[in-house]
């Protein structure tokens, strides 16, 4: 299967208008800066550290938590809600 098909298939699969599930599992997510955490994800991937599939989901959520804050914040706060 070529790369377009699998990326294609992956949309498919999730484009979904159900609305987002919050967790309250983890409060590991926040809002957070998102790079610096990716950045240590992957340094930990290059090292082949055991924290890094742990540190991949705490990024995750705080991008999960930045986008679920942006959906509610205005644009402009000067503009109001």
């Amino acid at each position: 299967m070529d790369d377009e098909r699998i990326i294609l298939k992956i949309i498919q699969e999730h484009d979904r208008t159900d609305q987002m599930v919050i967790s309250r599992a983890y409060g590991d997510g926040g809002l957070e800066p998102l790079f610096p955490r990716l950045i240590r994800a992957s340094g930990d991937q290059l090292g082949n550290e055991h924290a890094t599939m742990s540190r991949y989901g705490i990024w995750a959520n705080t991008v999960r938590d930045n986008i679920r804050h942006s959906s509610f914040a205005p644009l402009n706060p000067e503009m109001g809600a």
